[in-house]
């Protein structure tokens, strides 16, 4: 009892938003900029597990894959005009000397394709749900606060799409 006293009853496993928090508090932030795009990256990464959450794939999944799975495809979605490619590999080099996963194996391969799926379809239920006339082009910018609802038609970017 005194030991859950201590820890004040925190004592749920980790789950993927955890280590995403986590990783992303690796990343050095030089500008406002940059914590602008750490913003966006959370919650890109934050959607993906949420996603995750609903899929019976992922039960099995380590919630540290789930995320690193989440930042990479976030890291997709943003583009290099969001977050530059050097603290892209800052990002990436932190969480490979604090994760023994590695975001070129096949299993991971398989998470990221997974996830990306899901993602894209949570989207299109989403766009089709939409009434043509009342939606209308925008371009992503790392200050938009609906990067979530900005998906364009290409699924490997989120520079231009569409926001009620």
């Amino acid at each position: 009892m005194v030991i859950l006293s201590a820890l004040q009853w925190r004592v749920q496993p980790p789950t993927p938003l955890s280590f995403i928090r986590y990783f992303l508090a690796l990343l050095p932030i030089k500008s406002e900029f940059d914590e602008e795009a750490k913003e966006m990256l959370l919650h890109l990464s934050r959607l993906h597990t949420e996603i995750a959450v609903n899929g019976y794939f992922f039960v099995t999944v380590k919630p540290s894959a789930i995320a690193v799975a989440s930042i990479l495809n976030s890291l997709d979605l943003m583009g290099e005009s969001l977050m530059s490619f050097d603290l892209r590999n800052i990002l990436m080099s932190e969480i490979n000397k604090r994760s023994p996963l590695n975001p070129h194996e096949d299993e991971m391969k398989k998470i990221r394709a997974k996830l990306r799926r899901d993602y894209q379809k949570s989207y299109e239920i989403k766009i089709e749900k939409e009434e043509p006339h009342h939606s209308r082009p925008k371009t992503v910018s790392a200050k938009s606060k609906h990067v979530g609802a900005a998906w364009g038609n290409s699924p490997n970017s989120i520079v231009q799409g569409t926001t009620r």
